[in-house]
């Protein structure tokens, strides 16, 4: 791999990202279409890495990891191609690359049942490392359940929208054409 600074293959100085050879430097994970979510979202995160670390461009990003699909991710990846046209789907973005492979590799049932898992997680004991890093694991394969905080409504946003309700007595439409709520 060409000396970049800080690491980075060419595209984290700014310019032409990198080369395959760089890319394939950094040893990306083969992904086989197997394993159901856990695999996928670590497949994902790994990649990621080698995208990161490479200095990889947007542009970039789904050619190169399309190279890491085999098997029965290879053959799904090609049905993509014939059927979008290998201009449009080479020239996806990576979040809508990522999306199609959720969507095709990990199966609605097993979904439904991280869903639930995450709902359900409780602390056993007094193990709250292992509480804390299983919460963040089922947080990213099911990212809709929590709210980031930067989609947060501040707590004092609510009391003063609650004090401006209760203080004019005004209803849910009056304050939706105030554009309150």
């Amino acid at each position: 791999m060409g000396a970049h600074p800080e690491g980075a293959g060419t595209g984290g100085s700014g310019s032409n990202g990198c080369t395959y050879k760089e890319f394939t430097a950094c040893k990306p994970k083969e992904f086989d279409g197997k394993g159901g979510a856990i695999t996928l979202t670590r497949w994902i995160e790994k990649m990621e890495q080698v995208m990161d670390i490479s200095g990889c461009t947007e542009g970039q990003k789904v050619k190169y990891a399309a190279s890491s699909l085999v098997n029965k991710a290879l053959t799904w990846w090609n049905t993509q191609i014939q059927a979008r046209g290998r201009v449009a789907a080479m020239g996806m973005t990576w979040e809508d690359f990522k999306a199609l492979m959720v969507e095709e590799f990990c199966p609605s049932n097993e979904m439904q049942k991280l869903e639930e898992e995450l709902w359900n997680h409780t602390m056993v004991g007094a193990n709250h490392t292992g509480y804390t890093d299983k919460f963040h694991e089922l947080a990213r394969m099911v990212p809709h359940f929590v709210t980031p905080e930067s989609k947060r409504i501040d707590s004092r946003e609510i009391s003063w929208l609650l004090k401006e309700y209760m203080d004019k007595g005004l209803t849910g439409m009056q304050l939706r054409g105030k554009r309150l709520l």
